[in-house]
């Protein structure tokens, strides 16, 4: 059976691919992360799988590309990308000539290729002439996204209330002033 692997392109914008991955966790069996120097040296990968822990063991290859170069993104995409796999595409992170060296690669493989709007939105940009905006399922946390731009999160204590009754009382609160 083939894999089916879900590419993300590491920027600072971390909530794209969190959301992309979110979307998508039901039909990815791996991950393939490609990033720079710049942003290994900034934790953001890291940063991004503490957010996700839970697909860390399904990481297949994490890659450094020169972000300003066809040539040695085409190079190391060749190195470990294989055809007999699926790839699902989020070109929404990097710098704007890792996503046209991404899209250029993955094209004519079996894939598909999205773009987060910012809208709570994707599209699928490939295949097909049809590009529709579909609404994400889910929502990052509040945990997830400070998480992911590197904010450790300590919890002291547990709540007083679950979240419906403290949901309401605020609810009371802000409509009764």
């Amino acid at each position: 059976m083939s894999k089916v692997i879900l590419v993300s392109l590491i920027s600072d914008q971390t909530i794209p691919n969190i959301e992309f991955i979110k979307e998508m966790a039901h039909r990815a069996t791996h991950y393939l992360f490609i990033s720079t120097k710049h942003m290994e040296s900034k934790g953001t990968l890291s940063h991004l799988l503490q957010a996700n822990p839970h697909i860390k063991e399904k990481i297949s290859k994490k890659e450094i590309v020169d972000a300003f170069s066809f040539e040695d993104i085409s190079k190391r995409l060749n190195q470990c990308v294989n055809d007999e796999h699926h790839y699902l595409v989020n070109l929404t992170g990097g710098t704007k000539i890792m996503t046209l060296a991404v899209y250029e690669f993955f094209k004519d493989l079996s894939c598909e290729m999205y773009y987060l709007t910012g809208k709570g939105e994707y599209i699928k940009v490939h295949p097909g002439r049809n590009k529709k905006a579909y609404k994400l399922n889910s929502q990052v946390s509040l945990d997830e996204y400070m998480t992911a731009y590197g904010v450790e999160i300590k919890k002291k204590s547990t709540p007083l209330h679950d979240f419906e009754l403290s949901k309401g009382m605020l609810e009371y609160y802000l409509h009764s002033f």
